[in-house]
């Protein structure tokens, strides 16, 4: 910080006005960043707020040029993403849970905004002192009083149009038009459109672009891939005025929700996070239960959702085949050969195998979340098996390769369904709840069925009685868990709680569950609510995990002063 400070008065005192510099700075030893790196300056300036970890605890961090560290904002643990600030500065907004807060800057209580915004995707506040905010889960973009009250509908997401959100909205000089991103898959074919707050219309401003910023001159920056171009904007015209130039490569992004990690203040700073700070490579690795470890595959890579054969003999696994898009590929473990499953320039996550080992299940982003299945050596076409325009991932298919298990809802709310593999049947709703179901998974005897439910308040491992409810559910996990996996022919259930593996007895028979057991930890990718990042062999002898690299802990961020003027050097006015 105070490097910065006399960096600014350096510049100042030379009447320095072309000159950019390019400095680093850190969270703490313990911190690291979330994988939605969202940042926000403060209006004067003076404080950048991010979203980190410490520990195993999530919150907005918070860091003044007058002091030396980033520190978290109390009452912000367990927040979610997309800060943002008030126009005089004095409050801090963000999401937390399904809902929306504010925080004094200054400190103090944080204080309900609303309870139900959607999952909110970027928020802007208004001089007016309402909220413009993106609701994921609802679609548009909505408007609201920053003291609460009932939102107002702004815009309705054109699923005919593959429309998938309106997200990371940005009021205009004035207030009378918002910035936005009309997210589409792939991510690079989203758009950057305009709406006009008085009469309700919209105009699209670029195509192929997303997580647009206006800039206070003049311009306009937005992102391709990992890498941010800027134009000329009129802002009276709401156009671009002059061709995209390229300005940075290598910007951290999480395109399943439109984010970039960059952000300038009105005085000429930016902030931005490197990808090799999110995003190095890992290695997909075999694991014992007593934590041995050894390669499964040669190179290190973008790796992914890795999910292993019936035979043990193969696995595919998500790889990264662009900046922003992830495909599915099959790797024979003796032979060294490789098979792309996907490669449709379209976001897939999630594969599952057939029992027989001669297709893959996954899910692929068009726009909604739906359900494929091809064969594992892309023989074949992807035939679609579950396409309903709703978000759903596939957990599991029974022994008998007949039904697959896969949970429906939006990020906030899923139910578990069961649809026919085979025939003309429909699908069925298996298990319903106001609480978060996931990732259902057959058990090898046919009679149980697990999966995950936060019912409690975090997400823990439940079984219930399949097809036979009569046999009732019981709670497996003992504060906390995720993505269940039967092992030992279903007498064992093994799962993760963050980085570590887990395992419990289960009667076949009773599903009485035993004592969980952690059998070891590691630098391992943590699960998420899309996908589970590991896999086990049906004797549970071996674990397949993706490993980060050691010591690999996120939290530098690069700031370049008087950004604007290298900005209008090479975009021009």
């Amino acid at each position: 910080a105070v490097v910065v400070l006399s960096v600014l008065a350096l510049l100042s005192s030379s009447g320095s006005s072309t000159g950019s510099l390019r400095l680093q700075v850190s969270l703490g030893p313990g911190d690291r960043f979330t994988m939605e790196p969202a940042l926000a300056w403060s209006p004067e300036g003076d404080v950048l707020v991010l979203q980190a970890y410490r520990g195993d605890s999530r919150f907005l961090f918070q860091r003044a040029l007058d002091d030396f560290e980033f520190e978290p904002i109390p009452g912000t643990d367990g927040a979610g993403f997309g800060p943002f600030f008030s126009p005089n500065g004095e409050w801090i907004g963000f999401r937390h849970g399904q809902g929306l807060r504010k925080v004094p800057a200054a400190g103090g209580a944080p204080v309900r905004v609303l309870d139900e915004a959607g999952n909110s995707h970027g928020a802007a506040w208004g001089r007016d002192d309402r909220l413009i905010y993106a609701a994921y889960s609802e679609g548009g973009l909505w408007r609201v009083s920053a003291s609460g009250g009932t939102p107002e509908r702004l815009t309705q997401v054109d699923l005919d149009a593959r429309e998938i959100a309106h997200w990371w909205p940005q009021l205009l000089p004035g207030g009378k038009a918002v910035l936005f991103t009309v997210q589409s898959a792939p991510t690079d074919s989203s758009r950057v459109s305009v709406l006009l707050l008085e009469s309700g219309e919209q105009k699209q401003v670029l195509h192929g672009g997303w997580y647009a910023r206006y800039v206070q001159t003049d311009h306009l920056v937005f992102m391709r891939g990992e890498t941010m171009w800027g134009a000329p904007f009129d802002v009276n015209r709401l156009e671009l005025t002059g061709p995209p130039i390229h300005l940075l490569d290598s910007i951290a992004v999480e395109p399943g929700d439109g984010v970039a990690a960059y952000a300038f203040s009105a005085q000429g700073t930016l902030a931005y996070v490197a990808t090799s700070e999110l995003r190095p490579d890992h290695e997909l690795v075999w694991v014992t239960r007593d934590g041995t470890e050894e390669p499964l595959l040669e190179r290190p890579g973008q790796y992914r959702d890795p999910s292993l054969s019936p035979d043990g003999e193969r696995v595919a696994v998500l790889e990264m085949t662009s900046g922003v898009e992830w495909d599915v590929r099959v790797h024979e473990l003796n032979s060294g050969r490789a098979t792309w499953v996907t490669r449709d320039a379209v976001r897939a996550f999630a594969p599952l195998w057939t029992p027989s080992g001669s297709h893959v299940v996954y899910t692929v982003e068009d726009p909604f979340y739906e359900l494929y299945r091809r064969a594992a050596d892309a023989s074949t076409p992807a035939e679609p098996l579950v396409v309903n325009g709703t978000d759903k991932m596939a957990s599991s298919i029974s022994p008998d390769g007949n039904l697959l298990a896969f949970s429906q809802g939006n990020l906030g709310r899923a139910d578990i369904w069961i649809q026919p593999l085979h025939g003309a049947g429909a699908a069925w709703e298996f298990r319903t709840s106001p609480s978060n179901l996931r990732f259902p998974s057959f058990a090898p005897n046919g009679r149980w069925l697990a999966y995950e439910s936060d019912e409690t308040g975090q997400p823990e491992i439940w079984v219930q009685g399949y097809p036979d409810s009569r046999l009732g559910r019981k709670q497996v996990s003992i504060d906390g868990g995720r993505h269940p996996l039967w092992t030992r022919g279903g007498r064992e259930l093994v799962f993760r709680k963050g980085s570590a593996v887990w395992a419990v007895s289960i009667d076949p028979d009773s599903g009485e569950p035993g004592i969980p057991e952690r059998l070891f930890d590691g630098p391992y990718l943590f699960a998420s609510n899309f996908s589970r990042q590991h896999d086990v062999t049906p004797d549970g002898s071996k674990f397949v995990m993706v490993k980060t690299p050691p010591n690999f802990a996120p939290r530098k961020i690069n700031i370049v002063l008087n950004w604007f003027e290298e900005l209008k050097a090479k975009v021009g006015n």
